[in-house]
């Protein structure tokens, strides 16, 4: 897999709060899975992704959450099967921080593909993202 390493966001949250998420609410919600991260800069088209079917990997997108910006999945071609994660703002406490967007996308069939997010307020929904981040993806049968 070639992308560029990144700070693994799920292994910051202690052990003992996640163990204790799940016992409460085992039913409703699972965990982010382990993957490797690509970072990317939400201003360029990204360097190739790519996956073996079956593998994972999260991808972040950074913005700045007081600003009603978020960012979103715009299209995706079917090599990939893609989903939000939660935001996690970089400076808890501060309101309006830098925050950091993060997608779990995972290949599902071989071949070329891209995926596109946009970086919009959801309610302005008449106008074009300020920001598109496309990132090229090539899902191979397996490694």
């Amino acid at each position: 897999m070639k992308h560029p390493p990144c700070l693994n966001l799920v292994g910051v949250v202690p052990l003992t709060a996640c163990a204790l998420m799940l016992t409460l609410c085992s039913s409703c919600c699972s965990p982010l899975p382990i993957a490797p991260t690509v970072c990317l800069d939400g201003e360029s088209t990204a360097a190739l992704i790519e996956l073996a079917v079956g593998e994972t990997v999260r991808i972040e997108l950074p913005g700045n959450s007081g600003t009603g910006f978020e960012w979103s999945i715009l299209k995706y071609d079917s090599v990939v099967s893609i989903t939000s994660a939660p935001a996690v703002a970089q400076e808890p406490g501060r309101a309006g921080g830098p925050t950091t967007w993060m997608f779990v996308m995972q290949g599902v069939r071989p071949g070329p593909g891209r995926v596109e997010f946009g970086y919009a307020r959801p309610w302005e929904t008449d106008q074009a993202p300020a920001k598109k981040q496309v990132v090229p993806v090539r899902v191979d049968a397996g490694r």
